[in-house]
């Protein structure tokens, strides 16, 4: 049992994948949030994030700048 969730970013532009706007580019400054909602507290030891497509003509790679997990930590 774990937590599961799917995230989809919306380019601003709509621009095809590698063309990229400045609305873009302030868009992705300012990053985006996804939260899990999960009613039963269970205890989870990885979480493993997926990446399916970017904007940078479809490469799977994401650089993360803030990850924030809540909940208390077993021992």
């Amino acid at each position: 049992m774990g937590l599961s969730g799917e995230f989809t970013g919306v380019k601003p532009s709509g621009l095809p994948l590698g063309q990229i706007s400045q609305e873009d580019t302030m868009y992705a400054a300012e990053g985006e949030e996804y939260i899990i909602e999960e009613n039963n507290h269970i205890s989870v030891q990885y979480i493993r994030i997926h990446i399916l497509e970017t904007w940078d003509n479809g490469t799977t790679v994401a650089q993360f700048a803030e990850l924030e997990f809540y909940g208390d930590i077993d021992k």
